[in-house]
């Protein structure tokens, strides 16, 4: 489970996220303030099943920041495509 304390080390800079269920992929998402995002998706799983899902099933948050939130979106689009995450639903 994904804490706010676990994702202190992220960046607060464009760029993707990635939640991990062990090696699995299981949620792609782009910011352009990556820790405010998921420190976001934290906050909602309170009120949102799907956010309490990805949250819940996760034990760890990778991100990888880029220049743009344009590459963000593009680097998103690419991953999701080739890992084809659990939660993302409606890029697959």
């Amino acid at each position: 489970m994904i804490t706010k304390k676990s994702v202190a080390h992220l960046p607060s800079q464009p760029g993707i996220y990635i939640f991990y269920q062990g090696e699995l992929p299981i949620y792609i998402g782009k910011s352009i303030n990556i820790k405010t995002r998921v420190i976001s998706h934290i906050a909602s799983a309170e009120l949102s099943r799907k956010e309490a899902l990805i949250v819940g099933d996760a034990d760890r948050v990778e991100a990888t920041t880029t220049l743009s939130d344009f590459d963000a979106i593009v680097l998103e689009s690419k991953l999701i495509r080739v890992h084809k995450p659990k939660y993302n639903v409606i890029w697959k």
